[in-house]
């Protein structure tokens, strides 16, 4: 590719869907008939799973298609032509629903013309995203049939307001959401309203029942028999017509005449007749000739391609080139993929059935072989529709796409990049808000590339000597050329040299440590699934040398949707400055404490700190000064400078004493120092009913930053809107609001110390009263 020439082409669209049995042919490099994969000694039979036509089979193999050795050769597909057409099990579903729609005497929907009509152009204005016109053509139809009753009238004219519709939109298809909600809308409502009898023929409509993919024909009533064999419609229109290859004594008896006693009772005499899929293949030919318009919509993926019957079927099997079937082997002795299981017994069963096929005595025979090959053409695509042996079943494409351990999840979106870590995170509630423990493992191992200046180039040389087993230490030195020094293997005395060498005299570019993460390093926290913006924050360092998991603050759990029953997290170290600076001033936890999409607040603290915030302003919660003193000691950030103002106690004798509200003020003073005093009038999340006689407890109200009236609990503090803590963010800024959430958060832990709190299985029991007056 010329890179100085640009190409101006891209993809505008990519359409899903099946393979035609055309297509299939066309990407097949050969036909696989043999199930025997390898001979006695272990060399590969032709025409078989493993054939060489499909590539190399090990890594000395050369490919008899493209003539490349294993590494270069892409692989080519095989494929296998099945005797007997099989359900596709991927749209087995909606199969069945189209043939319970359809006239099996026309062949064409039971509904008449103008429905068929009407969906026909819901979905036609829908492909060009004309969603309004779509959904007011039920008025618009209404409106024309009132004018003209005549049905034709009616659909000539509907059909041009389709084309007027579409006049001013280009050829483009337009898909969205929206417009697949309808879609599937119209189609449901269309085929819900199937009438019982065929508005073409009159034929009564035929009841079919499924067991796994088997379908059964059930008979009608002998009522609706005698009618349908007074309109010449009695029996199999595609019998008549010599379609089935069938043996006469294999096919129902013809019903007598009834007499009219019997034809009053309306009583079934003959038994559900199974459907061969050759039965069924040629119903759905017939029928997507006559209903070719409408099906086109309902299933073909672009405009510009027909949809067929074909892809209700499996024909031809898609054989994967050998690269992705790999042999196992151990020892002398070759295993072939668990894939090739239903490979291998399609191709036995296909044997057996051309073996039987010339004597119609074993037409039960080949019927129950053609349902074994559907049984393994089931498992191929899912192997939880086996009904035989299906807890050993090998996995079929579906669970090898799916779940946790799939292709998709394991294999592409797993990957690690570099500067990064992924551990189990754990509860910590003495770290700050915004900061993330990591485990002196993560430490030694993350490094930042530090640009060796007069102001640092000190701590750079430690760090170098140090080496990398030795925290803080350095794993690399980045020469001014670009050259990495590789410091796990030297010895301390090259370290030393090259310690000595970081900072020469006359150097106008600067050499690099990749030093070790350390304390106050921000880092990129991310939880998967990423379901919005602050999915992904900026978290300060915390190195704690005794742990092996990630140390998460409670406050951060909403945001992250997480919980600490084996969660996962994923940590990025930024390498430069601009991202440091952006991490540190933008995408900082402080900072995200309102969701993008209304507004809400999203920190907040949970759980037992909800319950020790109640308990702990209560009116009859009082401290002494010893405790007032080290409640306030322990909760109040690190970084505060100052000494710490205290309020009087709000009793002096007999002993002086703190109330908990005076805890709360006091902290959110010594916050707040400098700046006015909050007023805030709120409501709390107990009802006034459970004070019983202090009913003004429900009641929060803030006076110049003092806590006069109320029990704080979730509403102030926990992820809800316009208490304490939203309250600060707005008057005080980020940085403030998160603080006050690290300082709560310490004061609740160590009151909680204090008291204690348990939780029985009696509390957990509604008592006999309350139970009584709920019924």
């Amino acid at each position: 590719m010329d890179i100085s020439k640009p190409t101006f082409r891209s993809a505008r669209s990519v359409n899903f869907r099946f393979y035609t049995q055309d297509e299939i042919k066309k990407i097949s490099v050969k036909q696989i008939t043999n199930p025997i994969m390898f001979d006695n000694l272990g060399h590969v039979i032709p025409n078989g799973l493993y054939d060489a036509s499909l590539g190399p089979v090990d890594k000395f193999g050369v490919c008899q298609t493209c003539n490349l050795n294993a590494a270069m050769c892409p692989g080519h597909f095989g494929h296998i032509e099945l005797p007997v057409p099989c359900y596709n099990p991927v749209v087995f579903a909606e199969m069945f629903r189209l043939l319970r729609a359809m006239c099996v005497h026309c062949h064409r929907f039971r509904h008449d013309d103008m429905h068929t009509s009407l969906l026909n152009a819901k979905l036609s204005l829908l492909n060009k995203g004309k969603v309004i016109h779509a959904l007011e053509l039920d008025a618009k139809l209404a409106a024309i049939m009132e004018d003209d009753s005549d049905k034709v009238n009616a659909i000539e004219m509907l059909e041009q307001y389709v084309i007027e519709a579409l006049a001013t939109n280009n050829d483009e298809e337009v898909k969205n959401s929206m417009i697949s909600t309808y879609r599937k809308q119209f189609v449901d409502e269309f085929m819900k309203r199937i009438n019982k009898k065929c508005h073409h023929c009159g034929a009564f409509a035929c009841s079919f029942r499924k067991e796994g993919t088997k379908i059964y024909k059930l008979p009608l009533s002998i009522k609706n028999q005698v009618i349908m064999r007074q309109k010449g419609l009695d029996g199999d229109i595609l019998s008549k017509k010599g379609l089935l290859e069938e043996d006469e004594e294999d096919m129902e008896e013809e019903p007598e005449d009834l007499d009219e006693e019997e034809v009053v009772k309306g009583k079934t005499k003959t038994k559900p007749e199974f459907q061969t899929s050759f039965h069924v293949y040629e119903h759905f030919k017939r029928f997507w000739v006559n209903e070719q318009s409408v099906l086109d919509l309902m299933f073909s993926s672009s405009t510009f391609v027909k949809s067929s019957h074909e892809m209700m079927f499996v024909k031809y099997l898609v054989v994967p080139p050998n690269r992705f079937r790999p042999v196992s082997v151990m020892g002398d002795q070759k295993f072939d993929h668990p894939q090739n299981t239903y490979l291998s017994s399609i191709l036995k069963l296909n044997l057996r059935l051309k073996e039987i096929s010339s004597n119609k005595e074993e037409f039960t025979q080949m019927i129950n072989i053609g349902n074994a090959i559907q049984e393994q053409v089931n498992g191929l695509f899912d192997s939880s529709k086996v009904t035989r042996n299906a807890k050993n079943a090998p996995p079929g494409i579906k669970q090898i796409l799916e779940k946790k351990e799939g292709l998709f999840r394991k294999h592409m979106m797993g990957k690690r990049v570099n500067f990064a870590a992924r551990s189990v995170i754990s509860p910590d509630p003495n770290i700050d808000t915004n900061e993330i423990g990591i485990p002196m493992v993560f430490a030694k191992k993350l490094t930042y590339p530090e640009p060796v200046t007069a102001y640092n180039v000190n701590e750079m040389r430690e760090a170098v000597i140090r080496g990398s087993n030795e925290y803080p230490g350095a794993t690399q030195v980045i020469e001014e050329d670009g050259t990495l020094i590789n410091l796990t293997n030297m010895s301390e005395e090259g370290r030393k040299a090259v310690a000595n060498k970081l900072m020469l005299s006359g150097s106008t570019t600067n050499k690099k440590v990749c030093r070790h993460l350390k304390n106050g390093d921000v880092l990129l926290v991310n939880r998967q699934p990423t379901l919005h913006k602050p999915s992904i924050m900026a978290h300060v360092a915390r190195v704690l040398p005794n742990e092996k998991t990630i140390r998460m603050h409670y406050a951060n759990c909403n945001t992250y949707n997480a919980d600490f029953d084996g969660d996962e997290m994923n940590l990025h170290f930024p390498q430069n400055e601009v991202a440091r600076a952006e991490s540190y001033t933008i995408a900082n936890t402080d900072n995200q404490y309102l969701v993008p999409t209304d507004g809400n607040p999203l920190r907040g603290l949970i759980q037992d700190h909800v319950v020790t915030g109640v308990l702990m302003t209560m009116k009859d919660t009082f401290f002494t000064r010893q405790e007032y003193q080290q409640l306030l000691c322990g909760s109040l950030p690190r970084s505060m400078e100052g000494e710490i103002v205290t309020k009087p106690p709000a009793m002096i004798k007999p002993v002086p004493r703190w109330t908990g509200k005076q805890v709360i003020s006091t902290l959110l003073l010594n916050l707040t120092r400098g700046r006015p005093q909050m007023n805030l009038k709120s409501k709390s999340k107990v009802p006034k009913r459970i004070w019983k006689g202090f009913e003004d407890e429900a009641e929060i109200i803030f006076m110049q930053g003092e806590l006069v009236s109320g029990a704080i609990d979730k509403s102030q503090f926990g992820a809800s809107g316009y208490g304490m803590v939203h309250s600060c963010y707005e008057l005080y800024g980020a940085d403030i609001a998160g603080k006050l959430l690290t300082s709560l958060g310490r004061l609740f832990t160590k009151y909680l110390q204090m008291i204690g709190f348990t939780c029985r299985m009696d509390d957990l029991i509604v008592k006999k009263e309350y139970d009584d007056h709920r019924k």
